[in-house]
């Protein structure tokens, strides 16, 4: 059976199929060889697109002298992406990096779009370390302010799953809180 590509723009011309010899598979798409060739492809594009159209977090030395720019890791289907926004105020701050993070994950989600992709908004979930300025000394925010929202290709908002900064995450790297704590790491 040959396959083309369909992506919101048109319907390839071009075909694709397994070849004499191949072993047979079971399904169109789990389990055949070229999904996952053809999905690297995308992503590796996608992350490497993702920090000319979003800068989302730079880590400076002490002396400045030196940084670490990150931007969003991607693993198969799955993306952890960070954000940081300083300003003069901790709340002025929390702000800020909300936002900035809204926008990076809505050029992501852009970018899965016009690979004809789509983020599934119901996994998708955030969190955010922030700082609540009304007490001495500094407390970290169990849960911090405001909501995030991102749209699909047709322009509907969807509200994304804001989590405690206790609640593991299971990202690519770690199943951890934001905190640092592992302490809830199996009963999540």
């Amino acid at each position: 059976m040959k396959h083309g590509t369909r992506t919101r723009h048109r319907d390839s011309k071009q075909t694709y199929c397994q070849e004499p010899g191949d072993t047979k598979i079971a399904g169109k798409t789990e389990g055949k060889a070229d999904v996952a060739c053809i999905w690297s492809l995308l992503s590796q594009t996608i992350i490497r697109v993702h920090p000319s159209l979003h800068q989302d977090m730079i880590l400076y030395s002490t002396d400045r002298k030196r940084k670490i720019e990150r931007n969003n890791d991607a693993f198969v289907n799955n993306c952890d992406g960070v954000a940081s926004k300083s300003r003069q105020t901790f709340r002025e701050s929390e702000k800020a990096t909300n936002t900035h993070l809204q926008k990076g994950a809505q050029i992501w989600e852009d970018q899965i779009n016009a690979s004809r992709g789509a983020i599934s908004f119901l996994k998708s979930g955030w969190q955010m370390p922030a700082f609540d300025d009304l007490h001495f000394p500094l407390i970290m925010k169990e849960i911090p302010s405001g909501n995030n929202f991102l749209k699909d290709a047709f322009g509907s908002k969807s509200k994304i799953k804001k989590m405690s900064i206790n609640t593991p995450n299971k990202g690519l790297v770690c199943h951890q809180a934001v905190t640092g704590s592992m302490d809830k790491e199996y009963t999540h």
